[in-house]
């Protein structure tokens, strides 16, 4: 039946009314009452009639307000502290956390009785399938959809949830009916709502415990394994190809009846687990501990403010749709009726939260993770009442190499029982208080963790602009190779777009996040794999390494284009930038990391204006991250060598001061054309196969450094030398001609500003020279500095680094720069940020602890997530599941591996499971031995030969190497069949390879034509080779004992007295370059495939008329160090 509308929507068509169904005039007409009731609300509220908004006051606000704390004094009969953020390492008792046994003080910011009930039962094997059941569902998109039964927020049994984009539903009668469930079972926009039962809820708001859906090992594995797979079966279903709840219960309630068919017809069989085997989805996803709900929980935001709510807060009767924070019209949730008169309310925008405490309760139920994260402790690293080292004394050998974050001294370093205190009354006075004396290592606690924290931006959607936040945390106890895998990296939120948040609204959501940071400083009990007792654990947030523009957000600092305030750590000016001194850190004059603590405090409190003059005479505003004790923004928060380096130097060099200078500008004259020249070099590199295909990122330029000087020689080079002379200006009518003389201009400037900020009156001379300054051009002055630069950066990134190579990494650095601002040249911020990498490496250790490229990675998991281009956090709250499922799934496919035996059922999941992370399961890639069992695979060409029929010379290589290797193992090899009576013969059967791979790295045989691209590396440290042949030799001696080798034939590069000088000589051991006879190689030789060391860049050139080659390593393990070569 249909009826004419009116509403505000259908009256602007002709006529002023549209024909609509009975129902959907209904919808429309009580969706225009519910706006002007929601105007005449914003309405009342400008009037300031506060009757209408009832007496809530504060209950919807979820920022964790402290609650006082008991007054603390030490043995000396102290006075009682003041009121200050509490985050103490105190001995506890058993049941808390604190450390050796003695009773821990109350908490300031105290959440409650449980900061994350979220209102909803943990425990779901009893809830029974939600068949009729009109509550709503939320999928996520085309990867996620099966996820329907996430429980995103709570509600009773009386108000529904509803978080789908309404917008248009009442402009056509083409919508499902909202009233019908099986209508939202596949809308991406909603997730399954648990049912809830009185008993359970009442439980939940009681405290339960929050980890009771955490185990051990999955449930599952108590039950038969034809009832697991089909649990995975189920799983795998939903998670990744799109059922349903109801399709998951269909396929167990099959695999039900027919296991209980097959044991009724046959008694002997039996099925473990069969009587009580789970028929539903959230059901099976507890068994199988790949439950979303008991990591992630959901939050919603006021959209304006940013205010926080807890799930739980969102069907309070005094909670209204409009924020109620003073200057705020913010709608927190829309409300829908549905015909059974229901009302749902959906919030406006959702933040997907994982609370640190249940992240890493479900960490340490991993079976050996509590023991990897003690293999960091070295002889004196026992747990034990240890003071925190002095930086003085952290390096009594300083030619010893660091290898990671524990070898620094800022590990040791830092001290547990702080508590920051920061009295109202004496804001300036705000300090961190040993409040018992402990003077105590934090590492030295039992299981004192360190955790670092990245915060980034990312374009989530490619159509449009949508920035989406990600926050992550890593321990950096985790042992280097495994540190930064998906799997130990915490993705804690996902923070909603589609624009980035202002200051005052990111502080908002990380007060919940800081606050749990300090409770867990104080120490928590935790269970730990294979014990009964729970364990005290503590953590400690200590770096963060985010990209310059994040960081200065998250740290409530000026930004880096402030004149006053561009370097948080000294007084430097930006206006410096022009000026030698800016990039001597000898003359530095460092800035008070507490100036920034104590004006931080002031303006968390103060007014408006208060807070932007404090902000523009102090440089800083309020951030959380200063309530950690222990925390210093300008010294936690570390300048990220990968974006400082790679994509800002390092790019900034090559496109400003080489290419947009014009200083490879031609001379037809002189037939000298240095841009055609460096192209071709580029063109002919060959590039090591784990290289690939190089996309604009910081990888790119990280190879691009390590190159560019011999690009360079081979661009400006006249007979073999670089001609003294200046490159010529670029052509006036040029885009580079225009960038050129605004960026000279730009130095002028600066060099102005600095003369008169220390000349009252300065001369006309000084003037003259300034006004009538720019860029040297001189090819020679240029060429050394890029040596110089290219060095400084070649020793700063490596692997392992002494605090000796840090002087020398740091000076040559600082030359480079000051040099450029001698020249003229225009630099960045950054190029003085990397004059303070000197305390950096010496405090965190070499770059790779603190760099950003793993989260980088990150972010590129995160923004291939298939979603549906919600807004409101619905988008994110997809990539969140997408993360936490991939963990979870990689947990259970870990406790498959862990089965004594799989039986085909097992076997069959673990397949499936694998399939569904689309590869991202393969073995790590390690020693040589771990990948001799993947020969064959990936495309790896596999031959079974005859040495004796292909090249006798080869056999006799292969025989003379095989018996000087088992010689010592007593093994005799022969190669007449007449004496095999006394050892082995060894007839010359192998199998050749295409391809192998060595600590991770591939290397291949020039032989094979799979293997050309990797033929090229080192053996035995920097000895360059071409590698010829790979084989593999398998000999049975004894009847009882199998003899296995694998061999390189490989042929060694030349070189000699008659290759001529290069500029970069005495800087090639730096600067891991070789130069070597061109198309001249060794005789062949047998060696252990295990030799092989290293990858390297290929480089063909031309001097005087004669080929060489240039070999650069491209590995980053250590700094060179010299060795000889052969000469003939």
């Amino acid at each position: 039946m249909s009826e004419w509308c009116t509403c505000s929507c259908c009256s602007v068509a002709d006529g002023g009314r549209l024909l609509q169904a009975t129902k959907t005039r209904r919808r429309h007409v009580e969706a225009d009452q519910r706006n002007q009731d929601r105007l005449a609300m914003l309405e009342a509220r400008r009037l300031g009639d506060k009757h209408q908004r009832g007496t809530f006051a504060a209950s919807s606000d979820t920022s964790l307000p402290a609650q006082p704390s008991p007054p603390l004094s030490s043995t000396h009969d102290r006075p009682a502290l003041p009121q200050a953020e509490v985050a103490m390492v105190l001995p506890a008792p058993a049941s808390g956390g604190g450390l050796y046994g003695h009773p821990l003080p109350d908490l300031d910011d105290n959440w409650g009785p449980d900061p994350y009930d979220d209102g909803y039962p943990m425990d779901l094997d009893d809830v029974s399938s939600a068949d009729g059941d009109d509550r709503l569902f939320f999928s996520s998109d085309d990867e996620d959809i099966a996820h329907n039964h996430d429980v995103l927020f709570p509600h009773n049994l009386e108000e529904e949830l509803i978080l789908d984009d309404d917008i248009g539903d009442h402009l056509s009668d083409e919508g499902a009916d909202l009233d019908a469930a099986d209508d939202l079972v596949n809308d991406p926009a909603f997730h399954a709502a648990n049912a809830l039962d009185d008993g359970e809820d009442d439980a939940q708001q009681g405290g339960a415990d929050e980890d009771e859906d955490l185990f051990d090992e999955p449930p599952a594995f108590d039950e038969h394994s034809a009832i697991r797979n089909a649990y995975v079966r189920a799983y795998v279903a939903a998670a990744f190809k799109g059922a349903t709840h109801e399709v998951c219960r269909i396929i167990l309630d099959g695999v039900a009846r027919a296991l209980i068919s097959a044991r009724d017809n046959a008694p002997d069989l039996d099925f473990e687990g069969l009587d009580n085997m789970g028929r539903t989805l959230p059901t099976i996803e507890k068994r199988l501990g790949v439950n979303l709900n008991s990591i992630i929980t959901y939050l919603f935001l006021c959209p304006v403010c940013w205010q926080v709510h807890d799930s739980s807060t969102l069907y309070n009767d005094d909670l209204d749709a409009i924020c109620r924070e003073e200057g705020c019209d913010g709608i927190l949730y829309t409300t829908k009726s549905l015909t059974t008169g229901k009302q749902k309310r959906k919030p406006t925008k959702v933040l997907p939260y994982v609370p640190p405490r249940r992240a890493i309760q479900h960490w340490l139920l991993r079976p050996g993770k509590y023991e990897q994260l003690q293999q960091w402790r070295k002889e004196d690293d026992e747990p034990a009442r240890v003071p925190p080292v002095d930086a003085m004394d952290a390096f009594p050998t300083p030619w010893l190499p660091m290898h990671d974050i524990h070898d620094a001294f800022g590990w040791r370093a830092i001290q547990a029982g702080l508590q920051r205190i920061h009295p109202e009354a004496r804001i300036a006075q705000v300090y961190d208080d040993d409040v018992n004396h402990l003077l105590q290592r934090f590492v030295s606690l039992p299981c004192g963790l360190i955790w670092q924290i990245n915060l980034d931006w990312f374009q989530s959607v490619k159509r449009g602009n949508h920035s989406t936040g990600a926050l992550y945390m890593t321990c950096c106890n985790n042992p280097r190779g495994v540190r930064y895998l998906t799997e130990e990296t915490f993705l804690i939120m996902v923070i909603p777009g589609p624009n980035e948040p202002t200051l005052d609204q990111l502080n908002k959501i990380m007060d919940r996040f800081v606050s749990e940071m300090i409770q867990l400083y104080s120490g928590h009990d935790f269970r730990v794999h294979g014990h009964e007792n729970k364990f005290p654990v503590h953590s400690v947030l200590n770096t963060e390494v985010s990209d310059l523009p994040a960081s200065r957000k998250l740290e409530g600092l000026a930004s880096f284009s402030s004149k006053n305030f561009m370097c948080p750590q000294c007084e430097t000016p930006s206006y410096h930038l022009a000026d030698p001194r800016c990039f001597d850190a000898e003359r530095f004059k460092l800035r008070d990391p507490w100036r920034y603590i104590r004006y931080a405090f002031r303006a968390r409190s103060a007014e408006d204006a208060d807070k932007q003059e404090i902000f523009d005479r102090r440089g800083v505003s309020w951030s959380p991250l200063n309530r950690l004790p222990g925390w210093l923004p300008s010294l936690n928060s570390v300048v990220e060598f990968m974006h400082c380096v790679y994509l800002c130097m390092v790019r900034h060099v090559t496109k400003t001061i080489i290419l947009q200078s014009g200083m490879l500008s031609p001379i037809p004259r002189n037939d000298w054309y240095p841009l055609e020249r460096i192209d071709e070099f580029f063109s002919q590199i060959i590039w090591p196969v784990s290289v690939g295909r190089l996309p604009p990122s910081a990888d790119q330029w990280r190879l691009h450094i390590s190159v560019l000087f011999v690009g360079l020689f081979v661009a400006w080079e006249v007979n073999g030398t670089l001609p003294d002379i200046d490159a010529p200006k670029p052509r006036s009518n040029t885009k580079n001609a225009a960038a050129q003389a605004k960026a000279e201009k730009v130095m002028r400037q600066r060099r102005l500003e600095t003369l008169l900020s220390e000349t009252e009156n300065p001369t006309d001379e000084q003037l003259d020279e300034i006004n009538t300054s720019t860029m040297d051009r001189s090819i020679r002055h240029h060429y050394e500095t890029i040596l110089e630069f290219s060095t400084a950066i070649r020793i700063l990134s490596s692997r392992s680094i002494s605090p000796d190579e840090i002087d020398r990494g740091c000076a040559a650095l600082s030359r480079a720069c000051q040099n450029w601002a001698r020249m003229g040249c225009h630099m960045t911020p950054y190029f003085h940020f990397a004059q303070h990498l000197h305390r950096q490496l010496l405090q965190f250790g070499p770059c790779y602890a603190t760099w950003a490229f793993p989260y980088e990675r990150n972010n590129g998991f995160l923004g291939r997530t298939n979603h549906n281009n919600h807004k409101g956090g619905e988008l994110e709250c997809t990539m969140m599941r997408k993360w936490w499922k991939w963990v979870l799934v990689h947990d259970l496919l870990n406790a498959f591996h862990r089965l004594p035996e799989l039986d085909d059922n097992d076997r069959d999941s673990v397949e499936l499971l694998e399939s569904c992370l689309k590869g991202g399961t393969r073995p790590r890639r390690g020693t040589l031995q771990e990948y001799l069992a993947q020969f064959g695979e990936e495309g790896n060409l596999r031959r079974n030969l005859n040495l004796q029929a292909i090249n006798p010379l080869l056999y006799g290589l292969v025989l003379r190497f095989l018996q000087n290797t088992w010689r010592d193992d007593d093994v005799i090899i022969h190669a007449d069949v007449v004496l095999a009576n006394e050892g082995i013969c060894f007839m010359g059967h192998v199998t050749s390879f295409s391809h192998i791979f060595v600590e991770a790295l591939r290397y291949g045989a020039a032989t094979q034509p799979r293997g050309q691209s990797a033929r090229y590396g080192y053996i035995t440290g920097r000895a360059a080779v071409e590698i010829q042949w790979l084989f593999k030799i398998e000999l049975d001696y004894d009847n009882n004992r199998r003899l296995s080798k694998t061999v390189a034939i490989i042929r060694r590069f030349l070189t000699s007295d008659a290759v001529p000088g290069f500029p970069w000589d005495l800087r090639a051991v730096d600067l891991g370059v070789q130069v070597w006879h061109a198309n001249v190689l060794s005789d062949m030789e047998a060696i252990d495939a295990e030799l092989l060391s290293g990858q390297l860049i290929f480089i063909l050139i031309t001097v005087h008329g004669s080929d060489y080659w240039v070999t650069v390593a491209h590995n980053h393990d250590g700094t060179e160090v010299d060795m000889e070569v052969t000469d003939d």
